[in-house]
């Protein structure tokens, strides 16, 4: 099937009532550049396979699935996917959802973050898409943060867009995990975006303080300083492989926080998100019992995630715009039990692609499926309605709710 886009017609393919346009260029950018509108093509593209990730040095930390390093490119990683369910059926919710990674690895071209199961399973719009990494998306240079310049022009082509795959751009949700949820919440506070899109899922994102995912400009220069030491060549000319290797030496095994963070003060991020008024956003936010056995924690472990969740929770009940609030307790087995990450093959949905991933060892497909169904449920009834189903109860203090999946 065919659909035209402002850059021109792609095909996708139809399979089980889920339409799949994958590989769509929103974007093209030089390094170190913001990212500009991709040249329109005549003809039919065709759309059905995703395209590479953004250049990356490690291709599957654990506890998540391998992929291959063969799936990078730099000059044509700036791609978009989405997976229509019915898409004939009339306008659906959307859910755009950003990847995690720690701004240095992932991409939502993976097969991890395959969105097909989960359009089907609730009924919607999935959208998927890369932005630049590690130093070549996050490095000081004339500003930086293109990383989260990808995500804006991302976001803005999905809105304006999205109709003609069948979705509402007047119920677009954004969400994403880890540094995913941080783009999320950083795309809610910037004036340009906010109206782009009406509520927000933040899954294992949100520290108390923003200061700790983001770096001032003095702070994001000293780590270029130390970069260019290591790197010892000119950062416009070396080679991605040789620049994200380098990055990924200043981060030390064991080490939480990335050498590289958007940048406070500087586009799109103008205001500490924390400190902005989001009570005009519906939000769901949650995470992992045992977040910190990723990163060699005790099991238990789920600071800072959790205190941020609810100090952001109690913020918006305060503002009269109650969040909702979940703590996934599902096991792997040890060391990971409830590890970062855990929440994502139940999300998606798709077995194949987390079959050698620790989180989902010694489970069986029908072992995991009803918690499988219950987090698609919630997401899905979130992305149409606000709310993640009618058992829930938003969070305030004097009833500080949290559903547990387990």
């Amino acid at each position: 099937m065919k659909v035209a886009t402002s850059s021109g017609t792609v095909r996708g393919q139809l399979r089980d009532e889920v339409a799949a346009f994958l590989g769509i260029p929103f974007a093209q950018a030089d390094r170190f550049a913001a990212p500009r509108p991709v040249e329109s093509w005549t003809g039919v593209r065709d759309a059905l396979a995703c395209g590479p990730a953004a250049p990356q040095a490690n291709f599957g930390p654990p506890p998540m699935p391998v992929w291959s390093e063969g799936t990078c490119d730099e000059n044509s990683c700036l791609t978009i996917n989405v997976w229509s369910s019915n898409p004939d059926s009339g306008p659906k919710p959307v859910l755009f959802w950003i990847h995690g990674g720690a701004w240095l690895t992932g991409g939502g071209s993976l097969p991890c973050y395959q969105g097909e199961e989960l359009a089907r399973a609730g009924g919607i719009v999935v959208v998927t898409a890369n932005y630049r990494l590690s130093a070549l998306g996050f490095l000081y240079v004339d500003g930086g943060n293109f990383g989260l310049l990808d995500l804006v022009t991302a976001l803005r082509w999905t809105y304006d867009n999205i109709a003609a795959f069948g979705g509402d751009p007047n119920l677009i949700t954004v969400g994403g995990q880890s540094a995913g949820g941080h783009a999320a919440l950083c795309l809610m506070s910037n004036p340009e975006t906010r109206p782009l899109f009406r509520r927000a899922l933040m899954q294992s994102s949100l520290p108390p303080s923003f200061d700790s995912i983001s770096a001032d400009p003095q702070e994001a220069l000293e780590s270029r300083r130390r970069f260019e030491d290591l790197l010892g060549e000119d950062i416009r000319t070396a080679s991605w492989r040789r620049m994200v290797d380098v990055a990924a030496s200043m981060r030390p095994a064991g080490t939480i926080t990335p050498p590289f963070l958007p940048v406070r003060g500087q586009y799109p991020l103008l205001a500490d998100p924390l400190t902005v008024d989001h009570s005009d956003f519906d939000i769901l936010i949650g995470w992992a019992k045992d977040e910190g056995t990723m990163f060699g924690q005790p099991r238990g472990s789920s600071q800072p995630a959790e205190e941020g969740a609810v100090a952001l929770a109690t913020r918006q009940a305060a503002a009269g715009h109650p969040a909702f609030v979940y703590r996934f307790d599902w096991e792997a087995p040890p060391p990971w039990y409830s590890t970062h990450c855990v929440d994502l093959p139940f999300l998606f949905g798709n077995d194949a692609a987390w079959a050698m991933s620790p989180i989902v060892a010694g489970s069986t497909t029908a072992e995991r499926q009803p918690v499988v169904n219950a987090y698609q449920a919630a997401i899905s009834h979130f992305v149409r309605y606000g709310n993640p189903g009618h058992d829930w109860t938003p969070y305030t203090p004097d009833n500080p709710f949290i559903h547990h999946f387990k």
